[in-house]
């Protein structure tokens, strides 16, 4: 789905108009027509002020190569425990969960969840079966 569709998609589900969302956004009403017109793609800071007013990941808000370039960066800056968190979370979306936390307690591996929650790397989905996954450890 192209970003212009994300926009108009997520601002109907919240039931936003245009002039709402520039108001929750601080981005202009002009500003948010074009987006969803695709006339011009948003810069970060408008990708992050639509993420958060959206409840949505960032990568819906961005291209493709600004995506790569965003990952890469979070990637390197990412703790070890951030990095484990990203496994554990691959996990509960299908994979061996035990592999990410045979040497973490569940204090460590609470922390690093709640890292990966704070970075906007999952899906509301995801942020679901993250939480989930956290009642059943504790």
């Amino acid at each position: 789905m192209k970003i212009s569709e994300n926009i108009r998609k997520l601002r109907k589900e919240a039931h936003l108009t245009q002039k709402k969302l520039a108001e929750k956004t601080g981005i202009s009403e002009v500003t948010i027509r074009r987006y969803e017109a695709d006339v011009f793609k948003p810069k970060y800071a408008h990708a992050l002020a639509l993420s958060n007013a959206l409840n949505a990941p960032l990568n819906m808000f961005l291209d493709s190569q600004m995506n790569q370039v965003i990952n890469q960066k979070a990637r390197s800056s990412l703790t070890k425990k951030a990095e484990i968190a990203l496994t554990i979370a691959a996990g509960i979306l299908g994979t061996n969960l035990k592999d990410g936390l045979s040497h973490m307690s569940n204090d460590e591996a609470i922390k690093a969840i709640e890292t990966i929650m704070n970075a906007k790397l999952l899906t509301k989905d995801q942020k679901l079966a993250v939480m989930t996954y956290l009642i059943l450890i504790k």
